[in-house]
Parts: C-alpha cells; structure tokens; sequence
C-alpha cells in the first residue's frame, strides 16, 4: 500500500497563520489611523466651504444681513445659515444627517468657522 504524503504538515499551516496574523497587527492600525485623517481632512475642507459658501452667497442674496453681521461682534450658526438660505444642506450636514458642529463670523477683519459659538446674531 503507497502512502500519499501530498499535504501540508501542522507545523507549516501554523507557520503561514502566524505570519499572516503579523500581518494583519502591523495594517490594521495603519489603516485606521488614514481613514481618521482623511475623516479630519473631509471636516476641514467642509468647514472652509461653510465659510466660503457664506461669503459668496450673503453678499450676493442679503447685502443689509451681510453688512450687519460684518459689523457685529456677533456668530452665525450653520444650522441659521442654512435655514436662511446662505449653505446648502450638503454643505451643512455631516454624514449622518446632522447639523456641523460650530459657526462662522468675523475674527481680525476675516471670516473664519468657530467651533465655540458666541451670541448669535439676529438677522431679519
């Protein structure tokens, strides 16, 4: 009788498991750690387009709520941008359909995105 001695032994399967286990502990924090800064990078490339959304279409709809708002010491809040028509809602909202986290208004003579957000101003 002929022995069939095509195969792998236990000690090569568990080899090839170790090394792929290996594997997976040095990617699995590499990996991570990108989709946290390209999430970081999304958020700030939103933000800048609050503001910028902001500049061009206050100036453009209301010239009084902008000029108001430029000379104030007062905030605007996303959720009162979009409600008066100056953002749009992809613009306003993160990905899970809420309302971005902060403000915009005016810091040394520049509008900027607050995360902390101050009075807000009353516009008509």
């Amino acid at each position: 009788m002929k022995i069939n001695n095509k195969g792998f032994t236990l000690i090569e399967l568990l080899t090839v498991m170790i090394i792929l286990v290996t594997i997976l502990l040095i990617a699995i924090p590499s990996i991570t750690s990108s989709l946290s800064r390209s999430e970081d990078k999304q958020l700030e490339a939103q933000k800048a387009a609050i503001v910028s959304d902001t500049i061009i279409n206050m100036k453009g709809k209301d010239f009084a709520d902008y000029s108001a708002f430029r000379n104030g010491s007062c905030v605007l809040s996303v959720e009162s941008l979009y409600n008066k028509g100056y953002i749009t809602e992809k613009t306003a909202k993160d990905e899970d359909d809420n309302f971005i986290d902060g403000c915009v208004g005016y810091v040394d003579e520049e509008l900027q995105f607050l995360d902390s957000c101050g009075s807000e101003c009353v516009l008509n």
